[in-house]
């Protein structure tokens, strides 16, 4: 499931765990401070030029909890496939360096991606954290763009003694040609969604938050996102040359704004109920030169969980 996806990659540059449901196994292993964990999934097929190309995702991750307060991340995703390809078995060993596999086994020119991630507490109340995902590593100079994405953010909670009140910001980056490569059986979509960021590529996000939890059974959410988002495509042809010098964003820029309030209502632990209201707006909607967006929304949800003993 794409949950699993989520156990694996916690945040949202390399695998989200927002995309659709994957088809596959996974584990997770403990042993002293540290965490292993294993996805070997299926993806939808692909008809290129009446050719079928098959298509599989395989990821691993070590995380270390070095201190308490201090969680460090090493993680590996390779998607590949191909004519005829069938589970490739040099990948069913979790403890292999699937990037060193190119070179042993022969098994083709798969996308590699990497992450290195962290999770800190330095302070009462305080959180950090980050990543950086690198998509390509580069052996000749100025022959690709980057094709990394970053991540980094901050929470503290309970500011300057205001029980129950917390304060967050997080900004992410994907530069413009990441999770692309020339073959397209072996790009980071599936069902032409995102495994990744859920934007895709060639955008970056700020997000600010501020939290109150007001008594036993309410809570108060508010949200500012600002995004950008080139022309940049996941899907888009890969380009023989001349990529090296977009900038980013590239071309005519999506900008937009949301605004947003939350208010819930948990009575029970299995029962929440949320009024959303906001407020969204877009310059250069869908990368369209003038197209713009203002747009209020409201909004009730009602959840129960049904707990099985």
């Amino acid at each position: 499931s794409s949950s699993a996806a989520s156990d694996v990659y916690k945040r949202q540059t390399l695998l989200s765990g927002m995309g659709p449901a994957l088809d596959g196994f996974r584990y997770s292993l403990r042993f002293w401070n540290l965490k292993f964990s294993y996805l070997h999934a299926g993806l939808d097929r692909l008809i290129i030029d009446d050719v079928t190309c098959n298509r599989y995702l395989v990821g691993h991750r070590l995380s270390w909890q070095v201190v308490p307060e201090v969680e460090v991340g090493l993680g590996e995703v390779a998607v590949y496939g191909g004519k005829g390809r069938s589970l490739e078995l040099a990948y069913l060993n979790p403890l292999s360096l699937f990037y060193l596999e190119q070179f042993t086994q022969a098994v083709g020119d798969d996308n590699y991606l990497w992450l290195i991630d962290f999770d800190a507490r330095p302070a009462r109340g305080v959180r950090l954290w980050g990543q950086v995902m690198v998509d390509d590593f580069q052996y000749e100079e100025d022959l690709e763009p980057p094709m990394i994405a970053l991540l980094g953010g901050a929470s503290w909670a309970d500011p300057l003694g205001l029980d129950g009140f917390s304060l967050g910001v997080e900004y992410l980056r994907v530069w413009n040609w990441v999770y692309n490569v020339p073959a397209p059986y072996t790009r980071l979509l599936y069902l032409d969604r995102p495994l990744g960021f859920p934007r895709g590529n060639d955008t970056d996000r700020w997000t600010v938050l501020a939290a109150w939890r007001f008594g036993p059974t309410f809570s108060l959410d508010l949200r500012a996102t600002l995004d950008r988002r080139g022309e940049g495509r996941i899907e888009n042809e890969w380009a023989a040359e001349g990529f090296t010098d977009e900038p980013f964003p590239s071309g005519t820029v999506e900008g937009s704004q949301d605004y947003r309030l939350d208010f819930a209502w948990h009575p029970t632990r299995g029962f929440t109920a949320t009024f959303t209201a906001g407020y969204r707006a877009a310059e250069n909607l869908e990368n369209l030169d003038g197209a713009e967006l203002s747009d209020f929304y409201v909004g009730l949800r009602a959840e129960y969980l049904f707990e099985l003993r």
